[in-house]
């Protein structure tokens, strides 16, 4: 992968999937409970590309919540350093990376209360990372044997797929921003009827906003329709074709054909980016 290719991935996963820890936070209320009272900011960087608002986000851990933001803090109280792009992107990829962790410095406090600050700074980071790791999720090997599980799966994964096409678009993929320059004020929905899960994306002459649910305002241009949680689990999960889906009735298209192939095709080089 080129290294072009390997920044745009990284745009991806601290942009488009980073975010949806919240997500399942609302999901799995335990995750909040297992982070506690604790308070601090967590960096996630590239040795060598800090200042690089391309190569970093930081997550703020407050009471049980948190919130994430791209760039860099200026003094967060632990940072989460990757030897080079490609190591982050692996470590999203759920591959058995090991980053840097460096607490921010104490110089002024005496050596047992440094000692102190690194253990609580080091205690949340280790809280941290199963919600980190519940992101794996996402990966097309991942398929939860219970209901709610599934239900969680697919909503992060039309959550990240409208996040990702939107990130192509702002990190300059070509094809995206030719969709998206050209495009009049047009909605792509994503919908699973059973349940209230929803994507959509709106596009208008070079300007494209991703959201969640239904967009109630304007008519789909494309919707994308799925019966139920599973039906869409194994179209979103599945290595073979959409014509196959169709015949099984595991979703349907509504909407012009030309561009629910276009929309289809940039969403396949998102999921290439992203799983590697």
């Amino acid at each position: 992968m080129s290294g072009d290719d390997e920044r745009l991935r990284a745009r991806l996963f601290l942009r488009g999937v980073l975010p949806l820890v919240k997500v399942v936070l609302v999901e799995r209320p335990a995750y909040g409970w297992l982070l506690g009272g604790a308070i601090e900011t967590v960096q996630l960087e590239v040795a060598g590309a800090v200042g690089d608002e391309e190569l970093g986000a930081w997550i703020d851990v407050r009471d049980g919540a948190v919130e994430v933001t791209p760039g860099h803090h200026p003094s967060p109280a632990v940072r989460v350093r990757f030897a080079d792009v490609g190591r982050l992107n692996a470590f999203f990829a759920g591959r058995p990376v090991l980053p840097r962790i460096i607490g921010s410095s104490c110089q002024s406090a005496g050596r047992v209360a440094r000692s102190i600050v690194g253990l609580r700074r080091a205690f949340v980071l280790a809280r941290l990372l199963p919600l980190l790791a519940s992101l794996r999720l996402l990966t097309p090997q991942v398929i939860p044997g219970d209901a709610a599980g599934r239900a969680l799966k697919i909503k992060l994964m039309l959550y990240a797929a409208t996040l990702a096409l939107a990130q192509l678009h702002r990190g300059g993929h070509p094809q995206m921003r030719a969709l998206v320059d050209d495009s009049p004020d047009r909605v792509y929905q994503w919908t699973v009827e059973e349940s209230r899960i929803g994507s959509w994306l709106r596009m208008d002459r070079g300007r494209i906003r991703a959201g969640r649910g239904t967009y109630a305002r304007r008519r789909p241009f494309v919707h994308f329709v799925f019966p139920t949680v599973d039906a869409a689990c194994r179209v979103l999960t599945s290595t073979g074709s959409q014509m196959e889906a169709v015949t099984r009735g595991d979703v349907r298209t509504e909407g012009s054909p030309e561009y629910s192939r276009r929309i289809s095709g940039l969403l396949q080089k998102a999921d290439a980016l992203l799983m590697g």
